[in-house]
């Protein structure tokens, strides 16, 4: 499968401008793109003195507060990581407000085994080592290097068998799971919105409350989102089995003030490849075909590439469609083509994104559903994935959501 880059074809920034609109207006707009009498201003390439970008180290540590200008932020620090070769993969995913903390984990198993599950709130009072009831981040470095552990952390059992045939109920924890993990980032941070100038308008807008990049008067200095390329080495045990893996992903920080009125779905990607390489992507599908955001990246060779989105998969709900493919365009690399396969999937089923209870609201209610549900209005796929590109293949994670009006048919 070729996966090379054609630059030749999008090196001037007209063109380039021209092209890629569709990656903003949707490939049904490519020609009123193209008659625009306003095309965006091509970004440029960047290369940082440190892997903090242009932030300063206080900026990756952890609120232990309320943020002073405005209350209602939050904070959550995503990890990913996936071993394609191991087959095993882990994703932390925890909310923190006014210095308390709790935290959902994913955990993907050999075997074919999902363990899911939700440690309990906790207060903390140091802002490089938040933690909830079982699971503790420590920054050792901030922007490059961070240590994930958990003790003891109740889950309950899926699989990829189940989660793929129907809807599954969350269930109450029949083991527990610990682990270890040290973890070093491969690239500066990519700040959503700083990249491409139609993404930061888009993202001082409704969008920038989906992204939870904003404060609820609008854009402000102390509110943003931003991934990391990661690399980590750790351990999982699961009762007396004990499983060591090299996994590939990303660690994100957000923090601002998320509202999800209006979103109709999203594409979310980060990966790591042999070379050094490292790409990502955010964005926001629309029901017409176009996007209400749409930003993406390239790390190479220490410079961080803007690029825009020439072409995404759509979000597709049949479990058994795994491929898809990425176009990415700058006028420095021209056109980048990634080819991914999700390897190991998590679902959740909902009634949709606008309105969404919050965690501890889901969690005393019991309404969270998991699993591939056709008849749910909204699902978003959570999945670790590798991907190929100009010969060498990489891994990380790749989550979407879509409603049936956002979705491939299946």
């Amino acid at each position: 499968m070729d996966t090379g880059s054609t630059g030749h074809s999008v090196s001037r920034r007209g063109l380039l401008n021209t092209v890629t609109m569709a990656g903003v207006l949707g490939t049904a707009s490519i020609a009123s793109a193209a008659t625009s009498t306003s095309p965006c201003e091509g970004p440029s390439a960047k290369r940082f003195s440190s892997f903090a970008g242009p932030l300063q180290p206080i900026d990756d540590l952890a609120l232990t507060a309320p943020l002073r200008e405005d209350p209602a932020a939050i904070e959550t620090y995503n990890v990913w990581l996936f071993d394609p070769d191991q087959n095993v993969a882990i994703n932390l995913h925890p909310t923190l407000q006014h210095g308390e903390m709790l935290t959902y984990i994913t955990v993907f198993l050999p075997d074919g085994k999902i363990l899911r599950g939700l440690d309990e709130r906790a207060k903390f009072t140091s802002p490089k080592q938040p933690h909830s009831k079982n699971i503790t981040y420590t920054c050792e470095e901030p922007f490059r290097r961070w240590k994930y552990s958990g003790r003891n952390v109740p889950v309950f059992v899926t699989s990829d068998i189940e989660q793929g045939r129907g809807a599954v109920e969350a269930s109450e924890p029949t083991l527990k799971v610990s682990f270890d993990i040290d973890a070093i980032t491969k690239a500066p941070p990519y700040i959503q919105g700083t990249l491409l100038p139609e993404a930061k308008v888009a993202l001082q807008d409704i969008p920038g409350l989906w992204m939870a990049s904003r404060l609820t008067s609008g854009p402000s200095p102390v509110a943003r989102r931003y991934d990391q390329a990661l690399e980590g080495n750790g351990t999982i045990t699961v009762g007396d089995q004990s499983y060591t893996f090299h996994g590939f992903g990303l660690r994100g920080h957000v923090r601002g003030v998320r509202v999800m009125d209006g979103m109709e779905g999203h594409s979310w990607i980060g990966a790591v490849f042999p070379s050094g390489m490292c790409m990502g992507i955010q964005a926001y599908p629309r029901s017409d075909g176009g996007y209400a955001m749409s930003e993406a990246y390239i790390y190479k060779d220490g410079i961080v590439y803007p690029n825009r989105i020439i072409y995404a998969s759509r979000f597709n709900r049949d479990p058994a469609v795994r491929r898809f493919v990425v176009e990415l365009a700058c006028d420095e690399l021209g056109r980048t083509r990634f080819v991914g396969e999700d390897r190991r999937t998590f679902y959740w089923a909902m009634s949709g994104w606008s309105g969404q209870p919050s965690v501890s609201e889901q969690t005393r209610s019991n309404r969270l559903r998991y699993g591939i549900d056709p008849a749910a209005p909204m699902i978003m796929r959570q999945a670790v994935a590798t991907f190929e590109c100009n010969g060498e293949t990489g891994a990380g994670m790749h989550e979407r959501s879509g409603s049936a009006a956002t979705s491939e048919k299946w």
